[in-house]
């Protein structure tokens, strides 16, 4: 009897990592058999998610930058002296770096979540023309390359925010 329960559970667990491996992830079973993660199907593979671990085992974040509104710029101090190189034909914007989408990062600055006080209070919408080619930065470098955008933007005459 107990060789027929054994070659019925092995039966039950050959089919299910045939068919759906994510059933057992995470599962004593799993854990046993080794399995961590699915298998992606081919041509089906979705590329990793930024924050999440790369092939190579990387974490990536994005940098983003936010337009800020005009008003800004007489209406907050510590702003105006951050950017004493500021010309009046650029924008002022904000600088920050993510795991999740910029799209995603900018409506939690909005509605308040984890938020910068001037992304949230002057934010008007993102620039991708200013930062999508940088991306996906790996996570060791994040502060140095979120830094290295804002200085380069001050550079160009942007009035720049970034922590």
């Amino acid at each position: 009897m107990r060789r027929i329960l054994t070659a019925v559970g092995a039966a039950v667990i050959g089919a299910a990592i045939a068919t759906a491996p994510r059933v057992l992830k995470g599962t004593i079973v799993g854990r046993w058999l080794g399995i961590t993660e699915p298998e992606p199907s081919p041509g089906n593979a979705d590329p990793p998610a930024s924050g999440s671990r790369t092939r190579a085992g990387n974490r990536t974040v994005n940098l983003y930058v936010i337009l800020l509104r005009d008003e800004i710029w007489p209406g907050d101090r510590k702003f105006r002296e951050m950017n004493p190189h500021y010309r009046a034909d650029k924008q002022c914007v904000y600088v920050g770096q993510t795991s999740l989408d910029p799209e995603e990062r900018f409506k939690q600055h909005k509605n308040g979540y984890k938020a910068s006080r001037r992304a949230r209070k002057y934010g008007v919408r993102l620039l991708p023309h200013l930062y999508e080619d940088r991306n996906p930065v790996p996570a060791a470098e994040r502060k140095k390359q979120e830094e290295r955008l804002a200085l380069d933007l001050q550079r160009r005459g942007y009035a720049v925010w970034w922590n």
